[in-house]
């Protein structure tokens, strides 16, 4: 028993204990300093973990809107498809009415000339009458002309709003793909991040088994002062026993 022990045997165990509790408090102080660089490092992990979900957010909501004007683009390019359908059958229906005048003034000319002559009291008259029919036919061009700019011009504009939603379709791409990379960065971080926990707990867990081995050395230090307290009493004890002996 420690009781057994001499005074030197107890110095020398209590240097023993005093090294080992000494080489404990050096690795706590390391291991602090581990724990403390794990700390640091989740921390930087994490700023950059909630800017990526800042960016990726910001990529949906475009995403989102793109998406919004996608739509609304492709119901304009609906819109003017009908439209451009109903103004190349005006256009036509027109062409094809100033085509058919053409033609009756081409093969009933000469008797609709004849009665113009015969119906016109002067020359004057006649000119007019002649003036007229050009008029006619003019108006007919002139309308036929209006059909077709009004379909040219749906035309133009229908193509800008295709290209518009191509422009959007590959904006749409752009951002996907950059989505997807913030997506597997967030990841990386995730992952980064559960493993410093981890690492950190473990840490931590070392740290306390650290702290409970210097607590065990300090109770044997009490153990053994307790001990030598008590072979100390004794001493005095047995001393003053052989004093009243004599």
């Amino acid at each position: 028993s420690i009781g057994a022990l001499a005074a030197d045997d107890y110095q020398s165990e209590i240097d023993a204990i005093e090294q080992q509790k000494e080489q404990l408090q050096a690795e706590r102080e390391g291991m602090q300093a581990d724990i403390a660089g794990l700390m640091a490092e989740r921390e930087t992990v994490l700023e950059k973990k909630a800017l990526l979900d800042e960016q990726n957010q910001y990529a949906v909501e475009e995403m989102e809107l793109i998406d919004e004007q996608i739509e609304i683009y492709t119901g304009l390019i609906e819109d003017k498809a009908e439209e451009l359908e109903r103004a190349q059958a005006a256009e036509d229906e027109q062409y094809e009415l100033y085509c058919r005048r053409v033609r009756a003034m081409e093969e009933n000319g000469h008797y609709s000339y004849l009665e113009i002559i015969f119906q016109c009291k002067s020359l004057g008259e006649l000119l007019g009458a002649m003036d007229d029919i050009r008029e006619i036919m003019d108006s007919d061009r002139r309308q036929y002309e209006n059909y077709v700019a009004a379909r040219e011009e749906t035309e133009r504009v229908k193509a800008e709003y295709e290209q518009t939603l191509s422009e959007l379709g590959e904006k749409q791409d752009g951002l996907e793909a950059e989505k997807a990379e913030l997506e597997a960065e967030i990841e990386e971080a995730t992952e980064l991040i559960a493993g410093l926990d981890a690492d950190i707990e473990q840490a931590q867990a070392e740290y306390a088994a650290n702290e409970a081995a210097e607590q065990a050395l300090n109770s044997q230090l009490d153990a053994i002062a307790a001990e030598i307290a008590a072979q100390e009493a004794a001493e005095r004890e047995e001393a003053q026993q052989s004093g009243q002996d004599y």
